[in-house]
């Protein structure tokens, strides 16, 4: 088999987690905005729902939270999307990448596949449990206890491997070695997190009124 052959062949839903260069590369090529903005909107729901579950301040009727999940978390996790990927372009031209907009863009939304593939999971986790995603009390039999850990513990395992998949689809935007796409990830969201962390002590002390 060809490496033409073998190309053609490939699934960016399997390859990326292993031949992550090689699935970027591939979608690049292959596949028109339609697929990217699909893949978007997928991610943005298992983004939704992953939210929901990770809101501990937050408690949302049903209707609420699938709205949340299908309306609202897709366009935030959009216009996330489209700002970091400036900020990746910009920091990537600083270590001598040579990619355009639209391909870092692409790149990153590609990137996303793994939150994907949470969604049977989500599913199943809304059906056995969905006081996950609805309620900060949980049941406390072992059963569902073993069942929240299992669901954080995967949740936690596919969020590190997505790092490292989000700097391999940067660098192959950028044609650079992996540990600049690593860089080019880590620096942008770094200062981003810091300057989010900053605004919102300033609104903290301001709402106490200090």
């Amino acid at each position: 088999m060809d490496k033409l052959e073998k190309e053609q062949q490939l699934n960016p839903f399997t390859a990326i987690w292993l031949h992550t260069r090689e699935a970027i590369r591939w979608v690049l090529v292959t596949k028109a905005w339609p697929y990217f903005f699909f893949l978007l909107y997928l991610a943005g729901i298992s983004a939704g729902f992953i939210s929901l579950s990770q809101s501990a301040m937050l408690e949302l009727p049903l209707g609420a939270a699938l709205l949340f999940a299908f309306v609202m978390a897709p366009v935030l996790l959009l216009i996330a999307s489209a700002f970091m990927s400036v900020l990746y372009l910009w920091f990537g031209k600083i270590m001598k990448g040579s990619a355009a907009y639209k391909d870092v863009f692409k790149a990153v939304i590609a990137g996303l596949i793994p939150q994907i593939w949470l969604l049977p999971l989500i599913l199943f986790f809304w059906i056995i449990a969905p006081e996950i995603f609805l309620s900060l009390t949980p049941k406390e039999d072992p059963f569902n206890v073993f069942l929240y850990a299992a669901y954080f513990v995967i949740l936690m395992a596919t969020s590190l491997w997505s790092i490292v998949i989000q700097s391999k689809a940067i660098a192959e935007a950028h044609r650079m070695a992996t540990w600049k796409g690593f860089l080019t990830l880590l620096v942008p969201s770094a200062v981003m997190w810091v300057i989010m962390t900053y605004v919102f002590i300033l609104l903290v002390f301001a709402l106490a009124g200090f």
